[in-house]
């Protein structure tokens, strides 16, 4: 896969570049935009691990998913004004992500 960023090794999840059926089809993968994958994929740092244990001996770039998808609502990158939102977080949510 193209602009693969792994967020969870043990589990296989990652963000990266693919196909965009129009709903939910990963186990767990957040699929993007090449564009948007090759950015993410740039920009962020991925983790060392030590040879022959694979273990992480250095994080890298910390990833926060939030929110739920709603299977019985409409499909929100159909809604223009969907993609208008931001996302805030307040400083205990900030607090009790750490």
């Amino acid at each position: 896969m193209q602009w693969y960023f792994n967020f969870a090794s043990g589990r296989g999840l990652a963000l990266h570049q693919y196909a965009l059926p129009g709903k939910p089809a990963s186990h767990g993968c957040v699929r993007m935009l090449a564009v948007d994958a090759k950015w993410l994929y740039q920009w962020g740092d991925g983790w060392t691990l030590a040879e022959g244990t694979h273990e992480v001996t250095q994080p890298g770039t910390l990833v926060i998913l939030l929110g739920s998808y709603d299977f019985t609502s409409p499909q929100p990158w159909l809604r223009p004004q969907w993609w208008a939102r931001s996302v805030s977080l307040s400083a205990e949510q900030i607090a009790t992500r750490r």
